[in-house]
């Protein structure tokens, strides 16, 4: 092929680098240097996001390299980048399940690698901050050192069910603590308060709710636990509503907080 030349290119569909074998327009090497460094961008990135070491991501790549021609890999990669866009966690998890059993137990991290610009691409939509980004999905080293324990030092990951939530950002690190989004099932009236240029949610009233705030709890089943109150008023001039509104986390303040229509 003497007028053939090859060219890293970035594919829309899930963002991997392949062979461009028609014959791409002359590049310069300022071109060619920012391809060089977007590649090793995404490289620091991903390694930074993942907290895996060097000789983990050296396996991966190596796999990668075995796999990314292969139909089935093509297939679950292309339906993967659908579901991430989804949030669909639950029909992921399924495509990680026939990825772990027909291609081995280190599939799970070269899928995810295969992924990662669209997990990306979905926390930037969704205005979740790079800090956040990079906590959850640390989990993914945590899990991969899980299994090396317990099988002899291989690198893999089995616990993917689990790590679908978080490339769907479904679930997120805070601090120390890992929250899941989920549907709020308990009544509750919003209002604007000028005072703090601030939307407050107010609990129904008698909603149990413990000493710390967690609704739901049975009457008298924990110290402390008590019922919400909420004022049932009509939207007059200075018509005060009164009640304990939640505070983050679906929390229920065990205070009674007063907001007063001005008209």
């Amino acid at each position: 092929m003497p007028n053939m030349r090859f060219l890293l290119t970035v594919r829309k569909s899930d963002g991997l680098c392949l062979p461009y074998t028609q014959s791409p327009p002359a590049l310069s090497p300022l071109d060619y240097s920012h391809i060089l460094l977007h590649a090793q961008l995404m490289h620091n990135t991903f390694k930074a996001d993942t907290a895996l070491t060097e000789h983990q991501l050296d396996l991966i790549r190596s796999c990668y390299n075995q796999v990314k021609d292969l139909p089935l890999h093509i297939e679950l990669l292309e339906k993967a980048v659908t579901l991430i866009e989804k949030q669909d966690n639950r029909a992921l998890f399924m495509l990680f399940d026939q990825g772990f059993k027909e291609l081995g137990p280190l599939y799970p991290l070269v899928l995810i690698y295969a992924l990662y610009p669209s997990i990306v691409a979905l926390y930037n939509r969704l205005g979740i901050s790079e800090s956040i980004r990079q906590a959850t999905l640390s989990d993914i080293a945590i899990w991969v050192k899980t299994y090396e324990d317990q099988h002899s030092g291989t690198t893999g990951l089995d616990r993917y069910g689990w790590i679908c939530r978080h490339l769907c950002a479904k679930i997120f690190r805070l601090g120390r603590l890992q929250f899941e989004q989920s549907i709020f099932k308990f009544p509750y009236s919003i209002y604007y308060d000028t005072s703090i240029l601030r939307y407050r949610a107010f609990a129904q009233e008698g909603l149990v709710c413990a000493a710390d705030g967690y609704i739901g709890v049975s009457s008298g089943s924990v110290l402390g636990s008590c019922s919400t109150t909420f004022s049932s008023v009509s939207l007059q001039v200075m018509s005060p509503v009164w009640g304990h509104f939640f505070a983050l986390k679906g929390l229920a303040c065990s205070y009674l907080y007063s907001l007063t229509f001005i008209g």
